[in-house]
């Protein structure tokens, strides 16, 4: 299936990659005995990448490989749902994780707590928030995107040591040593 045939939106820009520089800040809080699923991402993704790297256990999929996240049957071990979701409909995302009962750590646009959404999704929930000093520099279809309006975060529960966590970016370091 192709992803115009499952779509989780009518979003225009959902498929931004993440730079592996947004990535990394994780790794100190996963240890490398645990499976992490990333239900959003294709075998090149970065946190594929990096994961494989940490010495963790990856499963990916993506809604060009034909598994719908939404509807789809979990993998059967895994610990840890990491990933970037599509924005557009990152409520639904969020819920699903939830309901699946794991921890997991999803990006979202920082704009998105000023939207009560958030707060329903996590009033039952000790929710964990990863944020940075600041934004992201997404891939959009090979383009990297210099003029992004928002900040973005991590966004779960169940993996972070504490609630709120603040990470430095290091962009320039990250972009020269990692490939």
């Amino acid at each position: 299936m192709k992803s115009q045939d499952i779509l989780y939106s009518e979003g225009k820009n959902d498929e931004c990659l993440t730079p592996i520089y947004a990535i990394k800040p994780l790794l100190k809080y996963i240890s490398k005995d645990k499976t992490i699923w990333c239900p959003f991402d294709l075998p090149e993704s970065n946190f594929i990448k990096l994961f494989i790297e940490n010495g963790n256990n990856v499963i990916c999929s993506h809604i060009d490989m034909g598994i719908d996240f939404l509807n789809c049957i979990p993998p059967k071990d895994y610990d840890y749902i990491i990933s970037n979701p599509p924005f557009t409909n990152k409520r639904k995302f969020f819920e699903k994780c939830i309901e699946l009962k794991k921890p997991f750590l999803l990006l979202a646009p920082c704009t998105w707590f000023n939207d009560s959404a958030l707060s329903n999704i996590f009033k039952d929930e000790d929710m964990q928030i990863l944020f940075f000093n600041k934004r992201i520099k997404f891939e959009n279809k090979g383009v990297i995107e210099n003029k992004i309006t928002f900040a973005s975060c991590f966004i779960g529960k169940g993996i972070l040591p504490k609630q709120i966590i603040f990470e430095y970016l290091w962009e320039r370091f990250c972009m020269k040593f990692i490939s």
